[in-house]
């Protein structure tokens, strides 16, 4: 328990910094840098092996729930969260490219304006699903209090460099 603690801190510090790092690179570079890209990824990369690590250590384990339902359900859940990160990572490829920016709108980008981010979840939403562990469910609502302030930072740099196209951007679900 006491590891899984100090991997809580550590990711915590280290969503600081990576949010930080890429308030500054907008600021002062108007994109991230190489260095909050791949902060991003490695803290991404992290927090997952601290959830799996939580799911598969028996670290507040619910038994109520049989463990091969368990399981079938963490995968379903699982594969179609790494599809749609997949399938959201390939368009945003695609619109970046080119050398002009492109807002990317079709895909998954047509239902929500960070798909990519929604299905990394799915994927730990998984892991703790098949772990039955109520503290990787903790860990992955962590994940979802950094991805919004992530996110914050990053809309208000597509605020500026779209202009009325972000602001007109509606995808089905979500602002």
């Amino acid at each position: 328990m006491i590891a899984a603690l100090l991997a809580i801190a550590v990711f915590v510090a280290l969503a600081l910094v990576v949010v930080r790092w890429s308030e500054v690179d907008y600021e002062r570079h108007e994109r991230l840098t190489t260095r909050s890209t791949i902060g991003a990824w490695l803290l991404y990369l992290f927090h997952a092996d601290t959830v799996a690590t939580a799911s598969y250590a028996g670290a507040l384990e619910v038994r109520v729930l049989p463990s091969v339902v368990a399981l079938a359900a963490g995968i379903i859940v699982g594969a179609l969260g790494l599809a749609l990160f997949l399938a959201a990572t390939t368009r945003l490829a695609r619109a970046t490219d080119s050398d002009e920016a492109q807002l990317a709108t079709t895909g998954p980008y047509a239902l929500m304006r960070h798909p990519q981010n929604i299905g990394w979840g799915l994927v730990l939403l998984g892991i703790a699903f098949a772990g039955r562990s109520v503290l990787a469910l903790l860990l992955v609502g962590l994940f979802g209090v950094f991805v919004r302030r992530y996110t914050y930072v990053e809309e208000r740099h597509m605020a500026s460099l779209f202009g009325d196209r972000w602001q007109r951007y509606q995808p089905r679900w979500g602002p």
